[in-house]
């Protein structure tokens, strides 16, 4: 099973969500099934953070979508037997809630994992990369906000509050890639949702808040 979020930024935005939500899915099957049948787990990461890439250049072959000022992130998540393989690129997030165990249940008695990690642009190694190619990262302009990536000192070109996504190849020469970062969680007993959310959820809701809440 494959679950996905998509959150489209920019003059264009939603075309480049659709486009990398259809893509993603067709290429990752492809390449699941016709190399290796997805046996292994070193295997299904590469062959996301393939993916992902592939996509992200393939923008410049549609004739409909300007991805130089428009992007999305992208949030997919492999459950194949019990494992999760997660591949993130940007700041929308997946979380699993886990029911604690003891005799009596209490449904905001559990544990939230993360099963992602946001890619901001001050995150360590994400600003370290930025920096080192010739981007520049201001601070949050307001708590609860993401840091962003400019293409001058002066903060005044592009302002992206991520570090990784799918388009905006205005600011793909200074250390804003489309590489995910993915993870694996092996299912446990009491493991019981996982939730996937945009930013537009995760800038008023902490993990726990969302799991409780469901």
């Amino acid at each position: 099973a494959l679950f996905s979020v998509y959150d489209g930024h920019g003059d264009g935005g939603e075309l480049v969500s659709q486009y990398a939500l259809g893509e993603v899915a067709r290429l990752l099957e492809g390449r699941l099934l016709s190399e290796f049948g997805g046996k292994s787990g070193d295997m299904i990461k590469q062959a996301f953070r393939d993916t992902f890439v592939k996509v992200d250049r393939g923008l410049l072959d549609e004739a409909d979508i300007e991805p130089l000022y428009a992007g999305t992130t992208a949030c997919v998540v492999l459950m194949r037997q019990n494992k999760l393989y997660i591949s993130n690129a940007g700041d929308s997030r997946a979380v699993l809630a886990r029911r604690k165990k003891s005799i009596d249940y209490d449904a905001n008695d559990g544990i939230t994992v993360p099963l992602s990690i946001d890619q901001n642009p001050d995150s360590p190694g994400e600003q370290e990369r930025i920096i080192q190619a010739g981007g520049f990262v201001s601070p949050p302009p307001e708590p609860g906000l993401s840091s962003r990536v400019w293409l001058d000192s002066s903060h005044t070109q592009i302002g992206l509050a991520m570090a990784r996504s799918i388009g905006d190849h205005a600011v793909k020469g200074v250390g804003v890639i489309a590489e995910p970062v993915v993870t694996v969680h092996t299912v446990e007993k009491g493991d019981e949702f996982m939730i996937l959310a945009t930013d537009g959820v995760w800038e008023f809701l902490s993990s726990e808040d969302a799991v409780d809440i469901v």
